[in-house]
């Protein structure tokens, strides 16, 4: 997986998809089973969210299959763009409420893969023979993984009486990238604050503009 080239950011589709327009498909010269197609990630492209409605006042809907890293750019803003409400929205209107805003209503969801979304071989349990939740399955810059450590790697608390044995699959983790996938491995030694603006950009009707310039200033 790691050694496959992609022509374009987006979305895993079946190239026989009849919902998809053709003028929408990237197909796949290596498998013309499958084409690359508009984002379905719901916490940026979609307005899936309770609560995130979308009005495209100021930005048209812009989802790909995006072809280079200055238009996947230009997306992440657009998809923010569209989450702002056109002048004299009731919205704008209404008061906030108390905890709008407060830490405890905003939280990250955290990576599909995680253990129990993994299946493995019975006989040898270094064998993966399946891996489920895949339907939102999408091609991203490699930094877009740059932090992401799934639940069964991530570096244990200190003093545990699992910290050695967790500590031990974390550093298997990490090693993994560098010798099984170099081009990821080398992304996650990447300074994070390079990154923030492409994490940020799309989130500013939320989180305001503080995170966003944050990272460039420090």
């Amino acid at each position: 997986m790691a050694e496959l080239d992609f022509p374009a950011y987006g979305s895993l589709y079946f190239t026989d998809a009849s919902f998809l327009d053709s003028g929408c498909k990237q197909t796949l010269e290596n498998d013309p089973m499958y084409c690359l197609g508009p984002h379905c990630r719901g916490s940026t492209y979609w307005d899936c969210n309770v609560g995130e409605p979308r009005y495209y006042a100021f930005s048209g809907p812009n989802r790909g299959p995006l072809r280079d890293l200055s238009s996947y750019a230009s997306a992440l803003i657009d998809s923010g763009l569209a989450r702002l409400p056109p002048t004299g929205h009731p919205l704008l209107s209404q008061p906030q409420t108390s905890y709008q805003g407060s830490v405890d209503r905003h939280g990250g969801d955290p990576p599909n893969l995680h253990k129990r979304n993994i299946f493995i071989s019975a006989e040898d349990p270094i064998v993966v023979t399946g891996i489920i939740d895949w339907q939102c399955t999408s091609v991203e810059p490699a930094f877009y993984y740059q932090d992401e450590v799934p639940d069964f790697a991530k570096v244990p608390p200190e003093g545990t009486a699992e910290s050695a044995e967790e500590a031990l699959c974390n550093q298997a983790y990490e090693l993994g990238w560098a010798f099984l996938a170099p081009r990821l491995g080398e992304v996650r030694k990447m300074d994070e604050t390079l990154i923030q603006p492409f994490r940020y950009c799309h989130r500013t009707w939320r989180d305001g503009f503080v995170p966003f310039f944050h990272s460039p200033m420090s």
